[in-house]
């Protein structure tokens, strides 16, 4: 394969079924050893389940639990009060550190709506305990007050980014054969990966994948793109 070595004593295999009735596991080899079979397992810290809905809620639960940690292991109880650090210092921390972790591999696994409202929430109550707002604070003027995005803004634009990186790449690659593949034969309901993030390029009015990969703006241009469609 392409730059990838594969372990045989790291790797495991995870039966995934599109339907609700799990069917039989083929079991699969390497040099001659069978590979472990495993309903859950962490490939460079996201985790992999037998099910995308399963991969969403599971990694968005565990990015929730290490943002807090990584919130109180920060501010603990300094970041309210008048002995507190200011806001804008609170905001740029918050930023650099947490945020990144509660985002961590979202880009890839696109939660639903229903499933970024709990990412939503974790950041609307830090952000208006930073502001010393009450509990009946339009989201509107959190984000106004505070010149965050929403949660789904910020993953679409890890995921755009990300779809940048794909494009970039040579066209021999591993990587641009898959996206070829995908936006050639997948349907418009597809699950996969590049059918999603073409809804969110609709969404902004960004045209297409195809478009995208034939005519790959070059590195700073992208953004300029995405401000442009989103505004």
């Amino acid at each position: 394969m392409e730059r990838y070595l594969l372990q045989p004593t790291k790797s495991v295999h995870i039966h995934v079924s599109h339907q609700r009735k799990k069917g039989v596991s083929t079991p699969l080899f390497m040099n001659n050893d069978e590979i472990p079979s495993v309903q859950r397992a962490i490939h460079l810290d996201i985790i992999r389940t037998d099910s995308m809905l399963n991969n969403q809620k599971a990694n968005v639960d565990e990015n929730l639990k290490k943002a807090r940690r990584k919130a109180y292991s920060i501010f603990g109880s300094g970041y309210k009060g008048q002995a507190g650090l200011n806001v804008l210092s609170i905001i740029h921390l918050y930023k650099s550190y947490v945020l990144p972790v509660l985002l961590y591999g979202l880009e890839l696994l696109l939660p639903p709506e229903r499933i970024i409202n709990c990412l939503e929430a974790f950041q609307i109550k830090f952000v208006k305990e930073i502001l010393r707002l009450p509990d009946n604070t339009a989201n509107a003027a959190v984000y106004l007050l505070s010149g965050l995005l929403p949660i789904e803004a910020q993953i679409h634009i890890q995921a755009l980014t990300f779809l940048h990186t794909i494009c970039s790449q040579d066209r021999n690659s591993i990587e641009w054969a898959l996206l070829e593949r995908q936006i050639s034969f997948k349907s418009v309901d597809s699950s996969s990966w590049f059918i999603q993030v073409q809804h969110i390029m609709w969404k902004y009015e960004l045209g297409t994948v195809a478009d995208l990969a034939d005519n790959t703006p070059k590195e700073g241009k992208m953004e300029d793109t995405c401000t442009q469609g989103g505004s």
